[in-house]
């Protein structure tokens, strides 16, 4: 069988957050049979795994959670639902509880296991089709930053989450670890005030850590194209600990105030 070593260095990101209908986008994406599933992927990889290239190309996880050796041959991977036979398995078996990559590179003449096509990093759907191409799984997902996959959380059956990779192997690293942004709100007129009196957007971080942790240098906007737009000041906070941040365009104000607001048609919040 043709798969890929489990040992492998991954590039620690930081958390992307994505509001609207991005979240509802990943959760719609359960597993149909609960056996041969797509198990992570990732569209924008410059440095998480290389393929036996050693290039950093664009990745599928393939993940058998059943109890029984499935033999991958005529099955079929492709991002496109009006053309489901992109590529073709070949004769692989892939054991129970067992991964296998396929790197879609766009370069089927480097390999069995590299399929002609690319992922897009601004978002699309991969479906995991059987030999009679119906839908054994869909991965539906928004954008991706680089080196930030979308994997099952838990691992083979949930839901897909943000993820620091975990390439041919168990998804056990969500990014809700450590800071995380724990709640936002993009139109408040009664709800809370700042220290000016002032009803403004905010957003609220949550520590779920162990270890106290410093902000200061980490960075918080809504704009993928400008990530670095405010930037947090010398702030500890502490395990276990909340910090609000206003998105009130307070140029001028002391304290943690953004140079943005939130749009409450749906926005994106990259920390």
């Amino acid at each position: 069988m043709h798969t890929f070593l489990r040992n492998s260095t991954f590039l620690f990101a930081l958390s992307v957050f994505s509001l609207g209908n991005a979240v509802e986008a990943f959760a719609q994406c359960e597993t149909y049979f609960n056996n041969l599933v797509i198990n992570e992927v990732m569209a924008a990889n410059s440095s998480t795994a290389a393929d036996e290239f050693g290039e950093f190309d664009d990745w599928v996880e393939i993940y058998n959670s059943s109890d029984e050796a499935i033999n991958m041959n005529g099955y079929f991977l492709s991002d496109s639902r009006s053309d489901r036979t992109k590529y073709v398995f070949p004769d692989v078996t892939l054991e129970s509880d067992d991964y296998l990559i396929i790197w879609c590179d766009n370069q089927p003449d480097q390999g069995l296991f590299h399929a002609e096509f690319a992922l897009s990093a601004d978002g699309e759907v991969i479906g995991l089709y059987n030999p009679d191409t119906n839908a054994v799984d869909l991965a539906r997902f928004k954008s991706i930053p680089s080196n930030i996959s979308m994997g099952r959380f838990p691992n083979g059956s949930g839901p897909f989450k943000i993820l620091i990779p975990t390439f041919n192997a168990p998804n056990i690293n969500s990014v809700d670890v450590g800071i995380v942004i724990n709640e936002y709100q993009a139109i408040n007129q009664t709800t809370a005030d700042d220290q000016w009196g002032g009803f403004e957007d905010w957003i609220e971080f949550y520590n779920n850590s162990s270890q106290p942790i410093n902000l200061g240098g980490y960075f918080l906007s809504d704009e993928f194209g400008n990530p670095t737009s405010f930037e947090f000041p010398d702030t500890v906070m502490q395990p276990g600990g909340y910090l609000i941040v206003w998105c009130d365009m307070g140029l001028i104000e002391p304290g943690l105030h953004t140079f943005f607001f939130l749009g409450g048609d749906g926005d994106d919040i990259i920390f």
